[in-house]
């Protein structure tokens, strides 16, 4: 809940800074209306890498959620600090330079879920996902269907990730699964358990 919590706030902040910078009440200097609209920008493509997919799932892009996510919260970062420096330069305290910086808070956190999946998946011939079942068998009991598995490079024992209540694509290779949605561990049987698949699957292609 906190990933979606975060990715609505700043959305909500987003319009809110845009159409207050350019209301004739708020007499906004240009260069806050420039980091407004900056923010604005980047909290729609943050909050579109992740909606957009879910309500049109015949996209193709929703692999690269994570890394469109990245760009967006970077975007709005750029804008929240451009409109804290403002305010400091003027030593003006407003609604603006205390929203910002909540939402610049919340930028940092989005863009730390996105670096934390690319992090996980870094190497896509070591991870991957295995059926909750299978890990059970191997000891790493899993409530949502799935494990994230990542094998370290000795492949004799792997890091996985247990979904817990939000999961983006999990019909794709690589789900993303946004801190702290999920439950990680080490586990030395379930290589083992991926190498026994691996050998069943090579013997019934064989047969």
């Amino acid at each position: 809940m906190t990933f979606l919590i975060a990715i609505n706030c700043i959305m909500l902040y987003g319009i809110w800074a845009f159409f207050s910078s350019v209301s004739p009440k708020n007499r906004a200097t240009p260069s806050r209306q420039l980091a407004a609209l900056v923010t604005f920008l980047g909290t729609g493509i943050s909050s579109a890498s992740v909606f957009l997919p879910l309500m049109m799932p015949e996209l193709r892009w929703q692999q690269a959620t994570p890394q469109i996510l990245l760009a967006g919260a970077i975007m709005t970062a750029v804008g929240c600090a451009a409109v804290l420096y403002g305010g400091r330069r003027s030593s003006e305290k407003t609604p603006f330079s205390a929203a910002a910086l909540a939402a610049l808070l919340g930028c940092l956190y989005l863009g730390f879920t996105a670096l934390d999946h690319l992090h996980f998946y870094q190497d896509k011939e070591r991870t991957g996902y295995l059926d909750a079942s299978i890990a059970e068998e191997a000891g790493v009991p899993c409530a949502r269907g799935f494990i994230l598995v990542r094998l370290e490079p000795d492949r004799r024992e792997a890091t996985y990730r247990c979904p817990s209540n939000i999961v983006f694509g999990d019909y794709l290779d690589q789900p993303f699964v946004p801190w702290p949605s999920y439950r990680e561990g080490s586990s030395a049987e379930l290589p083992l358990a991926i190498r026994r698949l691996q050998e069943s699957a090579s013997r019934g292609r064989q047969h």
